[in-house]
């Protein structure tokens, strides 16, 4: 996959774009002359180009979801991001108590829920799921 290298400045309201560029040289150089923008330091963060759009051609979409240990989807719903999509289980002492959560790329909720379950599954056979209170 083809990258670009993208520098960085600011944080929340502030933050903005300085330059895109092809090579880490020459983010490096222009991320010089900007050492710091407003509160934060200036970066240099390496970008994939084209993100994702061998999963949109295969026609797969985000959800978001939420099982319980039990296996009971709380949650399982059409999502936006793209950049941040993986499971993980949250403990008991996560408000909503212990689940597994995150965001998949899938055909349609059942394919997602089917992911979901299998993670589920692997998470209580490797111990790090309780499946009672």
């Amino acid at each position: 996959m083809s990258s670009v290298w993208v520098v960085e400045g600011g944080e929340y309201s502030d933050y903005h774009v300085i330059g895109i560029f092809s090579s880490k040289q020459n983010a490096d150089r222009v991320a010089a002359m900007h050492p710091k923008v407003s509160y934060s330091e200036t970066e240099v963060n390496e970008w994939d180009l084209d993100p994702c759009v061998d999963k949109v051609n295969k026609g797969l979409h985000v959800f978001e979801i939420t099982m319980e240990p039990n296996g009971d989807t709380r949650k399982c719903e059409p999502d936006d991001w793209t950049d941040c999509t993986e499971l993980y289980v949250r403990g008991a002492g996560w408000y909503g108590g212990p689940c597994v959560q995150g965001r998949v790329w899938a055909k349609d909720k059942k394919h997602a829920v089917k992911i979901a379950n299998e993670f589920r599954a692997q998470a209580i056979a490797n111990n790090l799921l309780e499946t009672s209170s």
